[in-house]
């Protein structure tokens, strides 16, 4: 097994940091307590982030994510608010653009340990959210948009 050891004084940590991650919204419906036993429940899942920059140096990131199936209902919103250190500013458009892009990857954690902990109180088989490639989800939400772009679908 291949194990990394760092001191703290050798890491090199970002310019922006996540300073607080606060659950803002959560919605769930058990919709039939005869099927939740099921194993096999067909979801559907949406999720969608969006950055707001307070200012240059200040914003925060929201992660929405909806799970409806024939038996529940979830909608989740989890927000994280960043801070950039050193006094540095960034642009705000560059910045928003960031915690959009960030925010899913950061704020995935704390949604998926909410959805699971809530679920297990309210279904017989609780719901873990899977591992998120983001880098690959960011890639193909780029390749929608432009699809939707040159079809000339306005968002």
């Amino acid at each position: 097994m291949k194990e990394i050891i760092t001191n703290m004084e050798d890491c090199v940590w970002h310019d922006v940091q996540l300073v607080e991650a606060k659950l803002i919204s959560l919605n769930c419906e058990v919709k039939d307590k005869e099927d939740s036993a099921a194993t096999d429940i067909i979801t559907n899942m949406a999720i969608t982030t969006k950055g707001i920059a307070i200012d240059e140096s200040e914003g925060y990131a929201d992660i929405s994510i909806n799970l409806d199936s024939e038996i529940f209902n979830f909608k989740i919103i989890q927000r994280g608010e960043f801070k950039i250190k050193n006094n540095e500013k960034i642009p705000v458009e560059k910045f928003e653009k960031f915690l959009a892009t960030q925010g899913i990857r950061i704020l995935w954690s704390y949604a998926r340990e909410t959805v699971f902990e809530i679920s297990c109180k309210m279904l017989r088989k609780p719901i873990m959210l899977p591992t998120l490639d983001v880098i690959r989800t960011l890639e193909n939400s780029k390749e929608q948009d432009k699809k939707e772009e040159q079809a000339g679908i306005k968002k």
